[in-house]
């Protein structure tokens, strides 16, 4: 059945929270009311206020199963516990001295078999009531609205002429209308288990909860009747059964059970479940899929092999903390690494080496794989299942950063004292690209092609040696070698100074002879007041 207001026009004045209530037969089961569309020259301006129909009761409040249909945008008139008190921009609108037309109502109903010859009919709220039963009640009223910015109230009653909006009359035999029973899902049953839930859902388009509950719903495991009962409001019968336990020697047994819906006289046409499978266990556990991922960390070579961290990271679904209990088998190109290793904090961590890789050779890589083997848990029923990661990791030829150092030496004199001269080297290095000399670094210095004393300290660049030569004139001849390091991938290259030529008893030091070193000129002491050597290369 389909009602719809007619054309009606706005005053001077807007209108707001407008609404238009309408009685439901009694005589028919009402089995849904919905907007079909065909409304003009309204609006629902302010969110979230939505055109609607909704069931009311006779207060005027909505209410899923009240007797009454109203058509509004979410607020009313009527200042009840269904609206605002405040606003005139809310619920439905209309716009002053604007021509305007509620939607289309749709009413499903269900006819009672006892009804045919019978008239079924709608008519407005509150119809041929008068005076202030009428006028001045909200809950009373057919429409209502407020109006003009004094948010006046407005209620309207109708006179006993509609009493008969629309007259439908029903006629011949009852229509059987088609139900669809499904069980629910069936599952695992824990051996010696009482009271096993077992539904089913009866669906029966176009009719109402109160209909379809007049039918009941058979359960059976075959041929045998295990319970019965009728639907709920949402269609759904349920039962509970105690399935037999298992004997001795069976680890498991299906039953198949399905249900039949008897129909309702006149009114559903019964019908019969698919069979769902309900399986007698030992026990059931509880199962956590696993996924398992592989990392391979390359540590700092040393003594000709590298250092590899390999861990595997375990995670699980459902999300739970993975006991000590699962393990991870660690694989390195095909073979087993040692034991399998516990989880922890969701991890499991082996270390291996393999050879280093020297400058020119051929890159190699390594496969490492994490296995996890599907583990019940002791003295629980916790099942992990297996999973695998792997990874590979490639081992490359060394690549050294080359460090080139330069020398530049100092010479200072000191005051002769007991026949001997005391000479102070100074060794200034700097290396390309700029690095720091590793820790322990140290440098010889060298008198005429002979070392003096122990190797010093490179300090922030810096060697200071110390020696002492016979008081008189004398030439001699020094130099500063570092032999260099590698560390890491910096590779510190060896260096030795330019000859550094101090005179004794002559003034300091002297131009090198060319083609003597090969390098600089020292610096005149009494020019500089230092004496220089040669940069070295």
């Amino acid at each position: 059945m389909f009602l719809q207001p007619g054309t009606m026009t706005s005053g001077t004045d807007r209108f707001a929270r407008l609404t238009y209530d309408f009685a439901l037969p009694t005589n028919a089961t009402i089995i849904g009311v919905s907007l079909a569309g065909g409304e003009q020259g309204i609006t629902t301006p302010t969110s979230p206020d939505a055109l609607a129909v909704v069931r009311t009761n006779s207060a005027g409040n909505t209410d899923a199963n009240g007797s009454f249909a109203r058509i509004w945008g979410g607020q009313s008139g009527y200042w009840g516990s269904n609206s605002s008190q405040y606003g005139n921009n809310r619920g439905i609108v209309v716009e002053s001295n604007t021509a305007f037309r509620l939607p289309k109502v749709k009413v499903t109903m269900l006819a009672p078999v006892s009804a045919a010859g019978t008239t079924i009919s709608v008519s407005p709220k509150a119809v041929g009531k008068t005076g202030n039963s009428a006028y001045n009640s909200g809950s009373a009223s057919a429409i209502q609205w407020i109006e003009g910015t004094g948010n006046r109230n407005i209620f309207c009653a109708s006179g006993a002429t509609p009493a008969t909006l629309t007259s439908t009359r029903v006629e011949g035999e009852a229509v059987q209308l088609d139900s669809t029973t499904t069980m629910t899902a069936g599952g695992q049953v824990e051996s010696g288990t009482t009271g096993t839930p077992i539904s089913a859902k009866v669906t029966v388009p176009g009719a109402s909860a109160s209909t379809i509950d007049d039918g009941k719903v058979e359960f059976y495991i075959g041929e045998t009747k295990i319970g019965e009962a009728n639907p709920n409001s949402t269609g759904v019968a349920s039962i509970t059964h105690d399935f037999p336990a298992l004997a001795e020697g069976e680890t498991s047994k299906a039953y198949q059970v399905h249900a039949k819906y008897a129909g309702v006289p006149n009114s559903i046409k019964p019908s019969e479940s698919a069979p769902t499978t309900f399986t007698v266990v030992r026990e059931i556990l509880n199962y956590y899929d696993t996924a398992t991922t592989v990392t391979a960390t390359k540590g700092t070579e040393a003594g000709g092999n590298v250092p590899v961290t390999v861990t595997a990271n375990v995670r699980s679904t459902p999300s739970s903390t993975i006991p000590g209990a699962v393990k991870v088998e660690f694989y390195k190109d095909g073979v087993a690494m040692g034991e399998p290793v516990a989880i922890s904090g969701g991890s499991a961590t082996v270390t291996d080496s393999v050879p280093a890789i020297e400058e020119g050779g051929t890159a190699k890589d390594y496969v490492y794989k994490a296995v996890v083997t599907e583990t019940r848990v002791p003295d629980t029923k916790n099942v992990y299942r297996g999973s695998e990661g792997s990874t590979t990791l490639t081992i490359s030829p060394r690549v050294f950063n080359d460090i080139t150092s330069s020398v530049v030496l100092f010479a200072e004199q000191g005051a002769a004292a007991d026949g001997n001269v005391p000479v102070t080297i100074k060794a200034s290095f700097t290396t390309t690209p700029d690095r720091s000399y590793p820790t322990g670094a140290t440098a010889q210095s060298y008198r005429d092609g002979e070392a003096v004393g122990e190797p010093v300290a490179i300090t922030n660049k810096t060697a200071t040696f110390t020696d002492s030569v016979p008081e008189g004139d004398a030439t001699y001849r020094y130099q500063v070698k570092y032999t260099g390091a590698t560390v890491g991938d910096d590779r510190f290259k060896p260096v030795d100074s330019s000859l550094l030529t101090v005179n004794i008893g002559k003034g300091g030091t002297t131009p090198p002879t060319p083609g003597d070193d090969g390098g600089f000129m020292g610096s005149l002491r009494d020019l500089f007041g230092n004496m220089f050597g040669s940069l070295g290369s």
